[in-house]
């Protein structure tokens, strides 16, 4: 059972990654790289026997949301009809708080 529990997070992880949205850039290195990098940082957690598993979950959720771009995403999800929004609406719909929230619990 607890195979099984890890195959899904790990899943779900992956999946967030690959296409939740596109990752945040980092100063170095490659995207793939960036998501090898986060892929064994979510493993090495998985392996960890000591970790519970509400704590395993808050340090996985942690690692995978360091990759977003919440607003990159936000315009991105909205292509052509990002332009005539004025910036209050783009802040409002790019509000980072609530897209994290949405995420997170697409997450669980």
């Amino acid at each position: 059972m607890q195979s099984w529990s890890r195959q899904v997070i790990v899943s779900v992880a992956l999946g967030s990654l690959l296409l939740a949205g596109p990752l945040r850039w980092a100063e170095a290195g490659e995207p793939q790289e960036k998501i090898k990098v986060t892929v064994d940082e979510v493993v090495a957690i998985l392996a960890n026997h000591t970790l519970q598993p509400p704590e395993r979950r808050t340090k996985i959720r942690q690692i995978v949301l360091q990759r977003f771009s919440f607003d990159e995403m936000a315009q991105r999800s909205l292509a052509q009809h990002w332009r005539p929004l004025t910036p209050p609406q783009q802040q409002e719909i790019g509000d980072i708080k609530m897209r994290k929230e949405k995420t997170i619990k697409k997450m669980r």
